[in-house]
């Protein structure tokens, strides 16, 4: 079985920064659209989740171009990264 949290679907959308073009998308981006589409990226049946995600990036966002992208699936971060 698999339990997918839909809460952030309630949670008021912030409009992306358009500095998405001048930087290029850092490594945690695609960690994260994996864990959110639960998309088995290796085909080994093993699955990164947002847990995993935010354990392996705990830097700051703060200041990022795609800081708002982090604050949407880890929105009660303090400005620390944690």
């Amino acid at each position: 079985m698999r339990l997918v949290d839909v809460s952030q679907l309630y949670r008021p959308h912030e409009a992306a920064p358009q500095t998405f073009e001048e930087k290029p998308p850092p490594p945690w981006l695609a960690e994260i659209a994996g864990a959110a589409s639960a998309l088995d990226a290796r085909g080994d049946g093993s699955f990164i989740t947002l847990k995993a995600v935010r354990i392996k990036y705990p830097e700051s966002k703060v200041g990022s171009a795609y800081e708002s992208v982090w604050k949407r699936f880890f929105p009660d971060e303090k400005s620390n990264g944690r």
